[in-house]
C-alpha cells in the first residue's frame, strides 16, 4: 500500500510540473518543419528523442530581406535540463550559412514557460485561421505582408504542431484589430525578446545584397 502511495505521489508531481504536464497539445498530422531543407544544408537536425523530450523552435524573419533568418531552439531533456541555442542564418553566394551562434543552459525556462502557457501558446491558432474573425476600427484595413514573420514550432515525439504570424505588432497597432490571438502572439514575442535578450542580435551580420538565385 505504501509503495502505491509513493508511486502515485511521484506520478502526480511529474504530471503537475510545468516541464512534463504542460506539453499536451493537439497533434498536426500534416506537420512539416519550417525551412527543413535550409536546416539540413547547414547541419541543424531534427530532435533526437532518445535524448530530447521536448523542443521549442522560434523563427524570426525579415520578409524584406530574404537572406536573413533567426532561429531560437530550446530543448528539454528527459532529465529536465534545458538547452538554449540561437542561430543566425544568412544567404551567402546562393547558400545559407550559420554566421552567428549563441548557446547555453536556460535555468530560467520554468518562469518563461509558465508565462507562455498563460498566453495559450500550446493552442494558439495560426494567423491563416484567425484572420476570418479579425475586426478593425479602421475601415481601410488591409493586410501587411512584407515586414516581419514569426513562427512557432512545438515538438515532442508524439505531438507536433506549428503556427505563424506576419507583422503582428504592426497589424495590432495600426488597425486596432480586435483579435485575442493577435494580442497574445504579440505578448509572446515581447516576452521571448526580453527574456532571451534577442533584440541585441536581430538583423546583424547578414549582408543586404545577397539574393536567392
Amino acid at each position: 500500500m505504501k509503495s502505491k502511495v509513493i508511486y502515485g505521489l511521484i506520478y502526480f508531481l511529474i504530471i503537475a510540473s510545468p516541464s512534463f504536464g504542460q506539453l499536451r497539445f493537439k497533434n498536426d498530422p500534416k506537420f512539416n518543419y519550417y525551412f527543413d531543407s535550409l536546416l539540413v544544408n547547414v547541419g541543424i537536425v531534427h530532435p533526437q528523442f532518445n535524448e530530447i523530450a521536448f523542443e521549442f523552435r522560434y523563427w524570426i524573419r525579415d520578409l524584406s530581406r530574404v537572406n536573413a533568418h533567426q532561429l531560437i531552439i530550446i530543448q528539454q531533456t528527459h532529465k529536465g535540463d534545458r538547452k538554449f541555442k540561437h542561430y543566425q542564418l544568412c544567404l551567402e553566394k546562393s547558400n545559407y550559412k550559420i554566421v552567428d551562434l549563441e548557446s547555453g543552459d536556460l535555468p530560467e525556462w520554468n518562469t518563461i514557460w509558465k508565462k507562455l502557457i498563460k498566453l495559450n501558446m500550446l493552442h494558439l491558432e495560426s494567423e491563416s485561421m484567425a484572420r476570418s474573425r479579425w475586426k478593425s476600427s479602421n475601415k481601410d484595413y488591409y493586410l501587411i505582408d512584407d515586414g516581419e514573420f514569426y513562427a512557432f514550432e512545438l515538438i515532442t515525439q508524439k505531438y507536433k504542431r506549428q503556427y505563424s504570424y506576419t507583422n503582428p505588432r504592426q497589424k495590432l497597432q495600426t488597425f486596432d484589430l480586435n483579435n485575442i490571438e493577435l494580442v497574445r502572439v504579440n505578448e509572446m514575442i515581447t516576452l521571448l525578446d526580453k527574456q532571451l535578450n534577442l533584440s541585441k542580435n536581430i538583423k546583424k551580420n547578414c549582408s543586404t545584397s545577397s539574393t536567392i538565385d
